[in-house]
């Protein structure tokens, strides 16, 4: 069996299926980071494989719709080793975002602060309750 060179070896790992589990092993490794950064309960971890299969679609869509703006608009050539290297970084970025997401998802809404906030005088009171002695 011949050696393969590096040439060979890159365009193997890039393309065809070995490509494809490249793209969801990077996906699924940094939706893990951002699942465990955004504090995802033991339950999310189950789901986590196929939450990464669908941050996969988008992100590959996304870094398509990418290629085709800087290629149309900036003039930027998207192709070779340079290209691949944004690719790579915008695959990191895409999978810690969504794995931000889907940690996210489940976790009910905080509680906003701000303007139009009920503050309460004291234990149980109700706003609509008469202050004692008026």
């Amino acid at each position: 069996m011949a050696a393969m060179g590096i040439e060979a070896r890159y365009y193997d790992l890039t393309h065809g299926w070995h490509g494809f589990l490249t793209f969801y092993v990077l996906i699924a490794l940094f939706s893990f980071a951002g699942m465990r950064r955004g504090r995802a309960s033991w339950e999310q971890y189950f789901y986590w494989p196929f939450a990464s299969l669908a941050t996969m679609v988008v992100v590959g869509i996304s870094l398509g719709v990418l290629g085709w703006l800087l290629s149309t608009f900036a003039g930027i050539s998207v192709r070779g080793f340079g290209g691949d290297m944004l690719a790579v970084v915008w695959i990191m970025a895409g999978g810690f975002i969504g794995g931000l997401y889907w940690a996210a998802r489940d976790r009910p809404h905080a509680a906003a602060a701000g303007r139009g906030a009920m503050v309460f005088d004291g234990p149980g009171r109700h706003p609509e309750d008469p202050r004692p002695g008026t």
